[in-house]
């Protein structure tokens, strides 16, 4: 069985995000339809999983809850309050669902709560924002699960490396080495605080953030591909449809006609 913590997934789509309680004292989930995070705000919660493992979900914690996976939840402490959001890994194996303690539960609660805002919003790059807040949310349940102690110039550097990221995403010469070097960093050094505090590689958020924007750019139906690809930084057409497909499972033009024209920007 898959474990996220150890595995880097790639999200396919973003579904909801609620803040809610938890009012019986037992209720049970058959199947869940999609993956999801959840921190919870107050309360206890016993989760016991079909495959035979459980755990108590408490104040601070943020829990994953596996796509398919089947659990019975017990009422420890009232109210059990929460934000949980509901998404999709591009994923066939079956993964486990776990709960981890966070050192740092107002940073995640913040990121919950600004996906709850994001998620209602209708600027052009809302979507994309939301996308690269629930990564930020799995970095942190990757984080949790391994520790590492990160100081905070390390936090502002990572800071630092994400913007200049966004900023620069239309350049195809965007790399991990010339941000290192523009931010007079070692290479190695910006690498390990990128994946310590993000849960991926830098080189892997600059292609997942890539994708996002060429996803908000395929609902302007008079833009072209190889415009797409260019404005996303994508040194040819050929290369863009390769990474895409492998990460979606579909071809641009595929992935525009069946969630775009629709209305279904995913």
């Amino acid at each position: 069985m898959l474990d996220i913590a150890k595995n880097e997934l790639y999200i396919s789509c973003l579904r909801h995000v609620i803040k809610s309680q938890t009012g019986r004292k037992y209720s049970s989930v058959d199947g869940r339809w999609s993956d999801g995070f959840v921190f919870v705000l107050s309360g206890e919660c016993h989760y016991s999983f079909s495959d035979g493992h459980s755990f108590t979900a408490r104040a601070g914690d943020l829990i994953y809850l596996a796509k398919d996976s089947s659990y019975k939840k017990e009422l420890i402490t009232e109210p059990f309050l929460h934000i949980h959001t509901d998404f999709d890994f591009i994923s066939n194996e079956e993964r486990k669902s776990a709960n981890v303690s966070l050192k740092n539960p107002p940073e995640t609660e913040a990121l919950f709560r600004r996906l709850m805002k994001k998620i209602t919003s209708s600027e052009p790059s809302a979507k994309a924002d939301c996308i690269s807040l629930l990564y930020s949310i799995y970095g942190n349940f990757i984080a949790a699960s391994f520790p590492t102690y990160l100081s905070s110039g390390s936090k502002n550097a990572v800071s630092k490396a994400k913007e200049l990221i966004y900023e620069r995403l239309s350049n195809p010469l965007l790399s991990v080495k010339s941000l290192a070097e523009d931010m007079s960093i070692s290479e190695v050094h910006l690498r390990k605080i990128f994946k310590a505090s993000e849960g991926i590689s830098p080189s892997k958020f600059i292609v997942l953030a890539r994708l996002e924007r060429a996803k908000i750019l395929f609902s302007l139906e008079d833009i072209s591909l190889d415009e797409i690809a260019y404005q996303c930084g994508f040194s040819s057409l050929q290369y863009f449809c390769r990474v895409f497909k492998e990460k979606t499972g579909m071809t641009p033009s595929e992935y525009r006609k069946k969630y775009i024209k629709i209305g279904k920007i995913r």
